[in-house]
C-alpha cells in the first residue's frame, strides 16, 4: 500500500515525521488515509473496489507512476 515515494510525499505534505518506515509509522499512515477518506479527499474513487484498494490506487497513480 505504500513505498518510499508515498511516505516522502505524506511526510512533506503533512510536515509530520511520524509517517515513516517503522511499523508505527505505517499505522500512522493508515490513520491519515482513513481521515482523508472520511473527508472525501480522494477524488473519483470507484465504488466497486474496497476502501483500502481505492486508497492504494490513488497513491500509486499519484505518487509512484
Amino acid at each position: 500500500m505504500w513505498d518510499t515515494k508515498i511516505i516522502k510525499h505524506y511526510q512533506k505534505e503533512t510536515s509530520r515525521s511520524y509517517i515513516n518506515i517503522s511499523s508505527s509509522g505505517y499505522v500512522n499512515f493508515m490513520k491519515e488515509m482513513q481521515k482523508r477518506y472520511r473527508n472525501e479527499e480522494f477524488p473519483n474513487l470507484k465504488k466497486e473496489v474496497s476502501i483500502p484498494r481505492a486508497i492504494d490506487l490513488y497513491n500509486l497513480k499519484s505518487f509512484t507512476i
